[in-house]
């Protein structure tokens, strides 16, 4: 008897595997590890939603209450005034304050190539790189999508770290280009910024153009030399 429930158990256990193979959403967890006073920092470049003279702006975990992150952002407004002082997302369902918005802060981590961004969206995960973030290296869930928003399309790419859920690059655009935002995360306190890997190139230049005239001025006394020995 016992044998056979184990049996059982151990069907049930392979079919649900096998299940999540085909349906990624069911093998996760939409959660978050975000807290309050979680910060970051970002670089900001396009042609709206934020002052030219002050190109950056800092995002501010306010609260967290289950699967909903509610967040500030300084001096940054892409979807107007109004609408923009404070943001809130259901990292779960994928709920938003403003239903319109495509600035998706935050989404649970761990996802990972052709997850659902959200429980049950049809957006999913569609790369993985890993690129500098907040001042390291940091592997990051990539994905892209095409709102329509007041008449227009618009192509939105966001980038997340898989280990905490919190954004790193943002671009927005409209079919024309008149309408651009681009963030990238330049800090956060989420982390520890790690200095980047030397690049042996850059350091062959620099000490190219360290040593060079010393160099040149060698070989072409060396050449002279022979030159004058040749002759006697």
């Amino acid at each position: 008897m016992s044998s056979c429930i184990i049996r059982v158990f151990a069907a049930i256990v392979l079919f649900v595997s096998i299940l999540s193979l085909f349906h990624p959403g069911l093998a996760l967890t939409y959660t978050t590890n975000l807290k309050a006073g979680d910060q970051a920092s970002y670089a900001l470049a396009g042609t709206y939603g934020f002052y030219l003279s002050q190109p950056s702006t800092q995002l501010n975990i306010l609260s967290v209450s289950g699967t909903n992150v509610t967040a500030g952002f300084t001096q940054f407004f892409p979807d107007g005034i109004l609408t923009s002082n404070v943001y809130w997302v259901d990292i779960d369902s994928g709920t938003i304050r403003n239903a319109s918005s495509t600035i998706l802060f935050a989404v649970a981590p761990g996802l990972q190539f052709n997850d659902p961004i959200y429980n049950g969206w049809n957006i999913k995960i569609k790369e993985e790189q890993t690129i500098s973030c907040g001042g390291a290296a940091r592997q990051i869930e990539i994905t892209e999508f095409y709102p329509y928003v007041n008449g227009q399309t618009y192509t939105v790419r966001i980038g997340w770290d898989q280990n905490t859920g919190i954004m790193c690059r943002y671009i927005s655009a409209n079919s024309d280009q008149s309408r651009v935002l681009s963030m990238g995360m330049s800090n956060t306190t989420l982390w520890s910024p790690t200095p980047p890997a030397p690049d042996p190139f850059a350091i062959l230049a620099d000490v190219s153009a360290a040593i060079g005239l010393p160099l040149l001025v060698l070989v072409v006394y060396v050449y002279y030399r022979k030159r004058r020995a040749r002759k006697r």
